[in-house]
């Protein structure tokens, strides 16, 4: 139970008297045991290939990369997704300095040989 009758798990941690500077940096040290956890979380991803290449290919459909559409509300949805692939990005960058350029480097290799595997299959069936 907390002081004020509620059991931790009822009780919002950041539901606190911000004049009480035990409560904030009781607040403060939670939140930046979140923010460890989280980025934890994501390196655990980052750390497959599988997981890279999953957030390659949000970051890809986020199109964040490209200019959005002219018309106002499909120009509103695509700003909106390439600002959730930018903050996506941001995480990857926070979590592992080394992953974008890695995931960059699969991608490459992905798109390589699936040029490749087309090449030999037109090659093999005479096609041109």
């Amino acid at each position: 139970m907390t002081d004020n009758g509620k059991t931790w798990e009822e009780t919002d941690p950041l539901d606190i008297d911000a004049g009480d500077p035990v409560q904030v940096e009781s607040r403060d040290e939670i939140l930046e045991l979140v923010r460890i956890n989280e980025l934890a979380q994501l390196k655990a991803i980052l750390g497959s290939s599988g997981g890279r290449a999953l957030i390659w290919r949000l970051l890809h459909l986020s199109g964040m990369d490209v200019d959005p559409p002219t018309e106002s509300s499909a120009m509103a949805r695509a700003v909106g997704r390439a600002d959730l692939g930018r903050a996506l990005l941001t995480e990857v960058h926070e979590a592992d300095t080394t992953a974008h350029a890695l995931m960059r480097k699969e991608a490459q290799d992905r798109a390589d040989n699936f040029n490749r595997a087309i090449r030999m299959t037109t090659e093999k069936e005479g096609i041109e």
